[in-house]
């Protein structure tokens, strides 16, 4: 297989490669030292900082992180995990060694206590991006995070950040609606709570369930997403799981799926650009025999959505597939005839959750910033897997895809700003009923 060869720097950049991936035309070369293609990667899925806000600055990312030995990021998304986990004053754990440093939770396995969203953190990194040099910033999509899909006012968010910021923001996300435990842990009231009682659930509601894929709010903000221009990274579960604080799966409902209701949100906003984060798998909700099948239901009825194939975990189930599982080949030949529409992301979290020694937990082991050499290890995972696969879908899966789908959302969200330059940020218009 004949591997073509471009230059790197030439990559990272906005319109060139973007025009050669479209139209097929080489690049031109340069004296620079050259990069297989297949060895170039675009990050559509990682988190540069965590549940307690513990993170990595921007500058440290691209340089140290971004380049290897073995592969290439030539760009990335900067999502920050919007929720923080509460910090009971009650939950102290201690490190072992001198000075009795206790620490806090950093992950949202483990604690009792609720999340909720920490929304100075979309002001955080965008000011740190203002300060980088162009050519960092030409490799960093920076996305909004910091709001509830479960309110209204999270469109007015989105719009006062963008404005607020522009030349900052390509999209927003990761934001969750159905996720294993991080749903029922948010902090707030169920739908049966907020919802009158002469108004019917929806039916993704009941037993508790904070969130709803047929809320209002989420028809203002895909509206929003999509009248900025900006790519959304949804992550929903496929299938509806019972998980308790401790990380243990209580009850899987493979018959229970979300098909329908992610098809409803789509149908409010047709040309949203949305990545729905890893196929809908997740570290209890496991893929089932059929699990492609009910993918591409939803593919084939959102035609501007895309999914993201992230998460060591959920790469696994593709690597080495359990008995009733897809197997290796469905799901190659799965990425074959989506291959438009499939992007590839680690979903690392740069900085790592804290690790307890002892049952119930009296010290732990805190967590710290990845290693470059770590991270790249998790990057190699699919390495081989994309290799089996013709070289020109492997480089649209690996980043041709990426490039193409945030240097539009670039170009889209800037017109936007432009166009709404005047805008009182103290007074964004309440939207109108969808």
């Amino acid at each position: 297989m004949t591997c073509h060869h471009i230059n790197a720097k030439t990559v990272a950049g906005y319109g060139l490669v973007l025009l050669a991936a479209l139209q097929g035309h080489a690049v031109a070369q340069s004296p620079e030292p050259r990069l297989d293609t297949s060895q170039l990667y675009a990050d559509v899925h990682f988190h540069a900082s965590n549940y307690a806000m513990q993170g990595i600055p921007l500058k440290e990312y691209a340089e140290r992180y971004m380049g290897g030995n073995l592969q290439q990021i030539v760009r990335s998304t900067i999502m920050p995990i919007p929720l923080q986990q509460r910090w009971d004053g009650f939950e102290l754990y201690q490190a072992p060694g001198p000075g009795n440093q206790m620490y806090g939770p950093n992950y949202y396995i483990g604690p009792k206590a609720d999340l909720y969203y920490y929304s100075f953190v979309d002001a955080m990194f965008a000011r740190e991006y203002e300060r980088l040099p162009p050519q960092y910033q030409e490799k960093l999509d920076v996305m909004i995070t910091a709001f509830n899909p479960m309110d209204v006012y999270a469109s007015q968010h989105i719009k006062r950040a963008v404005l607020s910021f522009p030349g900052v923001f390509a999209g927003v996300g990761e934001f969750t609606i159905h996720k294993e435990l991080v749903s029922s842990k948010l902090a707030g009231e169920t739908v049966e709570q907020t919802k009158a009682p002469s108004v019917p659930l929806p039916p993704d509601a009941g037993d508790g369930s904070k969130v709803s894929l047929y809320s209002e709010s989420l028809e203002y903000l895909f509206k929003t997403i999509e009248e900025i221009g900006l790519v959304a990274i949804l992550h929903n579960d496929m299938y509806r799981v019972e998980v308790n604080y401790q990380g243990e799966l209580e009850h899987a409902y493979p018959d229970q799926d979300y098909v329908e209701g992610l098809k409803h949100v789509c149908g409010h906003a047709p040309k949203a650009r949305v990545v729905w984060a890893h196929t809908g798998l997740g570290r209890f909700v496991k893929p089932t025999q059929d699990h492609i099948t009910r993918v591409k239901k939803v593919l084939d009825a959102c035609p501007s959505w895309s999914t993201d194939i992230s998460w060591d975990l959920v790469q696994d189930y593709m690597l080495h597939p359990e008995p009733g599982m897809p197997s290796r080949q469905d799901w190659l030949n799965f990425f074959k005839e989506y291959q438009n529409r499939i992007l590839w992301g680690s979903d690392v979290v740069i900085f790592t959750r804290n690790r307890f020694e002892s049952t119930p937990p009296t010290s732990v082991t805190p967590g710290g910033l990845m290693s470059p050499e770590q991270y790249h290890a998790d990057l190699s995972k699919m390495r081989d897997f994309l290799g089996e696969l013709p070289v020109e879908v492997g480089n649209k899966i690996r980043y041709e895809n990426y490039l193409g789908l945030f240097n539009r959302a670039k170009f889209s969200v800037r017109a936007w700003e432009r166009e709404n330059a005047g805008l009182n940020i103290w007074d964004i218009p309440t939207p109108v009923h969808p």
